[in-house]
Order: structure tokens, then C-alpha cells, then sequence
């Protein structure tokens, strides 16, 4: 009997990681002072940021989006508002 290779089920150690969503974050701050300044000047705005940490920096995350559509969305009313932000994809 013929041996059958299913190779469907192998993946290359080399394939990059599919992105699970996207986060509208502002910032990467030293010092949590300074960022929680960014977050009320975001609540005056109409914002509420979350503060959150990573890699010792703190950041503001506006949203968390499944698609790069709905994070582009967030991303225009965050500027509207005179505010900055950008999109990066979550792993």
C-alpha cells in the first residue's frame, strides 16, 4: 500500500503570524504623569483611552478592532478630534 503525504496539515516555520485584530493606541510614554495628562486631555475630548503598559511605556489604547476598517474608523474620529494615534496589528 502507497504511503499518502498530507502536507495540508504542515506549515512553514517561516509563515508569518496571522493578525487577530487591530489596536488604535497613542504614545509611548516614560513617564505615567505625562501619559495620564494625554488621557484626561482625551477625556475633554470625548475619549476615553484605557492606559496601559508594555515594555515599560506607557500607552493610550483607544480601541481594539477585529478588522482594519472598523480600527481605520476609530483612527479618523481620534484625528478629527485633534488628537494623535496610530494602528498597529495585534498578534
Amino acid at each position: 500500500m502507497a504511503e499518502v503525504e498530507n502536507k495540508s496539515a504542515e506549515t512553514p516555520q517561516n509563515e508569518e503570524k496571522k493578525v487577530k485584530g487591530y489596536k488604535v493606541t497613542s504614545g509611548s510614554f516614560e513617564s505615567k504623569i505625562e501619559a495620564a495628562g494625554k488621557v484626561r486631555e482625551a477625556n475633554n475630548k470625548g475619549f476615553s483611552p484605557a492606559l496601559i503598559v508594555e515594555k515599560s511605556k506607557y500607552m493610550l489604547l483607544y480601541a481594539e478592532e477585529t478588522t482594519k476598517a472598523a480600527a481605520d474608523r476609530v483612527l479618523k474620529a481620534v484625528k478629527a478630534a485633534g488628537l494623535t494615534a496610530e494602528i498597529c496589528a495585534s498578534k
